[in-house]
């Protein structure tokens, strides 16, 4: 191609941009119009979609002593997971979306209830994804001719029944298409590098989304839990099974070696004794291979220990409560706040209640009946918590117990005349409220001072038993009860009229026919009110009559007693056993070890022996000891005394050496 046409055609294919300008100006009215229509339509468009918020939330992966070491790092870095944690039970962050997304898994959140921001919506998940969506107006005039058409078909055919429970694997359209909503608005990605996992809830209402957030990450870190759980126990009562197989192989084994060596002792030909080689062989074998399985059993069981979480929840009316602080989540809330501790149970989705005092027995009782949790029932509860009940159940049932009479007004004591008489509260702890009478004025005064004491405003007025005191702590589950411990009980005041403990020796120092005695009346008085699944405490006096049961309580005994004498006397964890018992797990109350404890208490008396014992060289017996400053103020319940002193031996020889120092 010559110059001149190259040049020409160069010409040719320039763009004259100032003609374009000038074409486009010409038309600029049009072009003004499309831009004013696109901005309106764009208006309309972005106000009538829905807001809508994003929550999300960030999971950081369990650390493990995986074994990948350096290359697992390096893949890491490269965006590939090896999957090489040690626990074979895990359930790996990939799989997470997947359980998110599950069916099983969005269908348990209808039931999750949720609340606007105004405080005008307050339903649940699915009826709020059901009724309360707003959608763009042109998505009503769409639909509408579809829901005519699908409303026309209806007409003609047969109503479907109403479906009250729901049933993940056979869903209704409706609840299908809440499903699809809800999982396209719960997102979950994994990090494949970091492991990280994001988890992100849209909604149009910025509560809603948050608390929702909140639910799914919950019920996902329960469902891994308790994968893990579930695994862990399946694995200990396989090796459970398997320990007791090994041990009767090796049991029969032994018991073959011993029929065969018995029958042929002074045997010396070698077919005998090839025989003999062959079932000491096998016995070793048998006894090689169960004390293997043993120690498997043992790993599994602790496994089960270590991945069973708890999660601690606590209730007080007073912030301040020592056990605030070391809950997992604290309420300031009334533990007689039954409504409230309901709702609570229901939203923090509970395993187990309990608690260690008397007053708070009933609602635990009300609450676990609801919730199906293991504990007493309501009418055990109501029982335990009111002496004149067990009172009159004992005597209707020929169990000894002290006569008694029931008072609502001082207008009724103009009958008592077969003075000593014993005035307590019906619904009292502590001795709160307890006097020894002598005389009418001394009643009078008495009824008045324990009806101060008494939720229910009544009073019981009792026949005073002569005998020695003695308190037994049990734990009964699955109807079984067990006896851990009976506590030697010396009380004081008694001349001033008031019941004051003031010692507690453990074990108490009684022959097996009384321990025998005291065990079986017990054990009778537990079966006859029907506890189950609870600690016991009850109070019981011994005399030349019998076994007198005083009262029972569902719950631990306090003074230290099941807090430290019987752990230190006989190594049972009474505390973890509660907590164990309330969640339905298996209770350990075999004794450790036998030693001797005790508890004196200070009081105007022995104020000083006990400061001075304290620093003395028998201090090594101390175990623990709280010293208040001295008062002379007359002690009248166990809140008046001066402290106390806790303290363990090997004999009981050297606790009574002690006690007579001190006491």
């Amino acid at each position: 191609m010559s110059d001149e046409q190259q040049n020409k055609h160069t010409q040719e294919e320039e763009i004259d941009l100032l003609e374009l300008a000038l074409k486009v100006w010409a038309e600029r009215r049009w072009i003004l119009k499309c831009c004013g229509y696109a901005v309106i339509v764009g208006l309309v468009i972005a106000f009538s979609i829905p807001k809508e918020y994003t929550t999300s939330v960030m999971i950081a992966p369990e650390a493990s002593d995986n074994k990948g070491g350096g290359l697992s790092s390096l893949a890491s870095l490269a965006g590939i997971n090896l999957n090489t944690s040690s626990g074979s039970d895990a359930i790996y962050p990939d799989l997470y979306p997947d359980i998110v997304s599950s069916t099983p898994f969005v269908t348990g959140l209808f039931d999750v209830p949720v609340r606007d921001m105004d405080g005008e919506i307050n339903t649940t998940l699915y009826d709020y994804m059901d009724e309360y969506q707003r959608m763009p107006w042109w998505s009503y005039i769409i639909s509408a001719p579809f829901k005519a058409l699908s409303w026309t078909i209806s007409l003609f055919k047969e109503s479907e029944e109403e479906v009250d429970k729901l049933d993940p694997f056979q869903l209704t359209k409706e609840q299908t298409d809440i499903v699809k909503a809800l999982s396209d608005h719960i997102g979950v990605s994994v990090d494949k590098k970091t492991g990280v996992t994001t988890i992100s809830v849209t909604m149009q209402d910025p509560r809603i989304s948050a608390c929702l957030t909140d639910t799914v990450v919950n019920r996902l870190q329960s469902y891994i839990i308790d994968y893990r759980t579930n695994k862990a126990r399946k694995d200990f009562h396989f090796q459970e099974k398997l320990f007791e197989r090994k041990k009767k192989e090796y049991e029969q084994a032994q018991e073959n070696y011993a029929k065969f060596a018995d029958a042929n002792k002074n045997i010396i030909l070698q077919s005998y004794r090839a025989e003999q080689v062959r079932l000491e062989n096998e016995m070793n074998l048998a006894y090689q291979v169960y004390t293997s399985v043993a120690q498997q059993l043992q790993m599994a069981e602790a496994k089960v220990q270590e991945l069973t979480p708890v999660y601690t929840i606590v209730a007080d009316m007073n912030a301040s409560a020592v056990g605030m602080q070391y809950a997992d989540r604290a309420l300031v809330v009334s533990t007689m706040d039954l409504d409230m501790l309901k709702q609570y149970a229901l939203e923090l989705d509970i395993d187990g209640i309990l608690t260690t005092s008397d007053a708070p027995v009933n609602i635990v009782a009300s609450i676990s009946e609801e919730f199906g949790l293991p504990a007493m029932s309501s009418n055990v509860a109501s029982i335990c918590t009111n002496k004149y009940l067990q009172r009159k159940l004992f005597r209707e049932n020929q169990i000894l117990t002290p006569s008694f009479y029931l008072c609502n007004q001082s207008t009724e004591l103009s009958s008592f005349c077969d003075f000593p008489y014993v005035v307590k509260p019906v619904d009292s702890s502590a001795s709160r409220g307890v006097q020894l009478v002598n005389g009418m004025e001394e009643l009078r005064k008495a009824f008045e001072n324990a009806m101060l004491y008494s939720r229910h405003h009544q009073v019981l007025i009792e026949d005073f038993i002569v005998g020695r005191e003695f308190s037994v702590e049990t734990f009964t589950q699955n109807n079984e009860t067990s006896i851990v411990a009976i506590t030697e009980k010396m009380v004081i005041g008694e001349k001033q009229g008031y019941f004051v403990e003031d010692t507690h020796i453990e074990p108490a120092r009684i022959s097996e026919q009384e321990y025998k005695l005291i065990a079986d009346t017990v054990l009778n008085a537990i079966k006859l009110i029907g506890l189950d699944n609870c600690p016991s405490h009850t109070e019981v006096k011994l005399n030349d009559t019998g076994a007198y049961i005083i009262e029972i309580a569902c719950r631990l005994g306090g003074d230290y007693i099941t807090s430290d004498l019987v752990p230190l006397s006989t190594g049972v964890d009474m505390l973890g056993n509660l907590i164990n018992c309330s969640l339905g797990m298996p209770i350990d109350i075999v004794h450790k070890y036998h030693k001797c404890s005790a508890i004196q208490f200070l009081n105007t008396l022995n104020y000083e022996r006990c400061v001075n014992f304290v620093k003395s060289s028998y201090s090594l017996a101390v175990v623990r000891y709280d010293i208040k400053p001295y008062s002379d103020a007359v002690i009248m319940s166990s809140l008046d005394r001066l402290g106390y002193i806790i303290l363990q031996t090997d004999t009981m020889g050297k606790m009574e050496e002690i006690l007579r120092m001190i006491k």
